[in-house]
């Protein structure tokens, strides 16, 4: 969908959705982008610090996105938005873009200042503090920071370590195998996951994947709902979201082990603070985070995330169009 630079990196032009005024221009890498279209708040990656960061994460100075737009190169985004505060630029003027570039050749200032930057960026002050006037979309790291520890492999790990983790890895592994065979085999009259496989239409896919984790995030915060039982809309919407980060891996073609959804689950499961992806590849970034995502979702709900696979996986044992790849499954056990 988007052609990133050599560094991961596309530009976006951030501009006020009521008056058209440019506010500022940033640079996204592909978890950035995840995190804008997820949580609806702009989100970053600072070149200089090596970060990811969010627009206002200090201020309060949010930006609200309203609509995303893509060049017809494909290699750059116009994102307009609501500009919460007084303005964008960090030296406490409403734009960036304050300065007129004169012939003589000076830099002269077009608007005042809209707000003190020193007060607005005050660590001291508890409104400005990263976080306090919006979470991510799923937890409270807020602030991403790319040089965290990666989430370390736990292919060795897992077969010993309890709480369900092996289990867990079987269970991914398995449902992996069976979208594998429906993308394969043509079954798309009697299958809805052959026919999309079949299609393979990643930005479909992809949204398909956002719709889902930002469901997820409305289970979590309490404006989403399919029953009176949270730990069960858990249950469907964090299925829903695998199902579809694992279809978009899946369409692409990219084997189990260049994923490892049970890693990035468990990532998301065990730590308060979501991972680095540590993968230079953005596609394989924006699925990992959304795994890493699902996994906070339940630790902050208290699901173990076996459970949002053993019934779907019960239930695909008993389609008559998928005998064929459980019979041969059980010939090679």
């Amino acid at each position: 969908m988007l052609t990133f630079d050599a560094a991961g990196l596309v530009p976006a032009i951030i501009q006020d959705a009521s008056s058209g005024e440019v506010l500022m221009l940033a640079y996204m890498n592909a978890q950035a982008l995840h995190l804008t279209r997820t949580t609806g708040i702009t989100h970053f990656w600072s070149r200089s610090r090596g970060r990811l960061w969010q627009k206002g994460e200090d201020s309060g100075h949010l930006q609200e996105v309203v609509a995303i737009y893509v060049n017809c190169e494909e290699n750059s985004l116009l994102i307009q938005v609501r500009q919460r505060g007084p303005g964008a630029c960090h030296k406490g003027y409403r734009s960036c873009y304050y300065r007129e570039w004169r012939p003589d050749g000076s830099l002269v200032p077009i608007m005042p200042p809209a707000f003190d930057p020193a007060a607005a960026y005050s660590m001291s002050n508890p409104t400005h503090r990263p976080g306090a006037n919006g979470e991510a979309a799923l937890g409270k790291n807020t602030t991403h920071n790319q040089s965290s520890p990666q989430c370390p492999s736990l292919h060795h790990k897992v077969a010993s370590s309890p709480g369900g983790e092996a289990e867990l890895e079987i269970l991914f592994r398995q449902l992996y195998q069976i979208y594998e065979y429906l993308r394969d085999e043509d079954l798309t009259a009697v299958s809805a996951t052959s026919r999309a496989l079949h299609a393979a239409d990643l930005p479909w896919l992809m949204q398909r994947a956002l719709d889902e984790l930002n469901e997820l995030h409305g289970v979590l915060m309490g404006t989403h709902r399919h029953t009176a039982d949270k730990a069960a809309d858990i249950v469907l919407e964090g299925y829903q979201a695998c199902y579809w980060l694992c279809l978009m891996a899946i369409a692409a073609r990219l084997p189990y082990d260049r994923v490892e959804p049970h890693r990035h689950v468990l990532c998301g499961y065990t730590s308060p603070n979501l991972p680095a992806s540590g993968n230079t590849d953005p596609f394989i970034t924006t699925i990992t985070t959304g795994f890493a995502r699902v996994g906070a979702a339940c630790r902050q709900s208290g699901v173990h995330p076996t459970a949002l696979l053993e019934r779907d996986l019960s239930e695909l044992r008993s389609r008559p169009y998928l005998a064929a790849f459980w019979q041969a499954e059980h010939k090679e056990q």
